[in-house]
């Protein structure tokens, strides 16, 4: 098999499915595996990556001073992280490539203590080769209830809402190339 490219060959992999929504109690464990699958886009299907098969990843919910553990093993053909993007955590946990943690190689795990001392929403997302990791689907969002009911003002719902854009006639990319982004995303909540 030839590394010198990122794969683009979807032969048995599994299809990309929608998000979940995950309510997470204080001190529950989650286990996440991001990995290979394949997404249709129009009249053709490509390799992505998911976070336990979804892209986005799924979409945790927990409620403002909790703490979850994140159990991580990682599927895929690249070392990886999952950075915490804008909570207030330990630094160990914060997801940074050889600063706050090694990386996750190809088969190997990490275990994450999160807590979520502010309510808002955030998201979570590699830290290594970000120009193709996050590309390929490997993000997801998180929801911080507040504690205090009366925080926000009363809505009907919260609904979070990603917006990815995707070229999906592209060549292979080399694994040499510089890390350079292709597309953007924003999160944001509707009420």
């Amino acid at each position: 098999m030839d590394t010198t490219f990122f794969s683009n060959d979807i032969t048995d992999l599994p299809e990309a499915t929608r998000p979940e929504v995950l309510e997470l109690a204080d001190g529950e464990e989650l286990h996440v595996e991001p990995g290979p699958v394949a997404k249709r886009l129009g009249d053709t299907t490509v390799r992505m990556l998911g976070y336990n098969g979804s892209i986005p990843g799924p979409t945790l919910k927990v409620r403002q001073g909790s703490e979850v553990v994140v159990h991580v093993s990682n599927d895929t053909d690249l070392d990886t992280t999952v950075h915490w993007h804008g909570l207030r955590l330990e630094n160990r946990y914060d997801g940074v490539p050889h600063e706050t943690q090694a990386p996750i190689p190809p088969g190997g795990e990490f275990t994450y203590r999160i807590q979520f001392p502010d309510p808002g929403l955030y998201w979570y997302h590699p830290h290594i080769r970000e120009d193709v990791t996050q590309e390929l689907g490997l993000y997801g969002s998180i929801l911080v209830e507040p504690a205090e009911p009366d925080y926000w003002p009363p809505a009907h719902r919260d609904l979070v809402l990603t917006l990815d854009d995707l070229l999906s006639r592209t060549a292979s990319s080399p694994r040499s190339a510089a890390p350079r982004p292709t597309t953007r995303r924003w999160a944001a909540t509707a009420t």
